[in-house]
């Protein structure tokens, strides 16, 4: 019998330890923000990162233009939207995680 009572004291603690931890993170998370203040007025950083994906996109179709390779891109309707999706997630990766 003592060792049920060791078990279960047991599971409540590693139940309260992970209750404190997720307590924790999200009291720390709390107070982050997601905004950007530009010029006055808050920008959601997903607009700013759709934004910046964008002329990513048409420096990168310009580039490959002058390289000669958009030939190579066949169905263009699907490849410059994933190339835009791409892009935007990897500079919402970068500047705001």
């Amino acid at each position: 019998m003592p060792e049920k009572s060791v078990k279960s004291d047991r599971a409540g603690i590693t139940s309260c330890n992970m209750r404190a931890r997720l307590s924790l993170v999200f009291c720390l998370l709390s107070g982050c923000s997601p905004t950007l203040e530009i010029g006055g007025a808050y920008f959601p950083d997903w607009l700013v990162s759709a934004i910046a994906g964008l002329f990513a996109v048409a420096g990168l179709r310009a580039a490959l233009l002058w390289l000669g390779l958009d030939e190579a891109l066949e169905p263009r309707v699907f490849a410059y939207p994933a190339w835009a999706v791409s892009l935007t997630l990897l500079i919402y990766l970068l500047l705001f995680s």
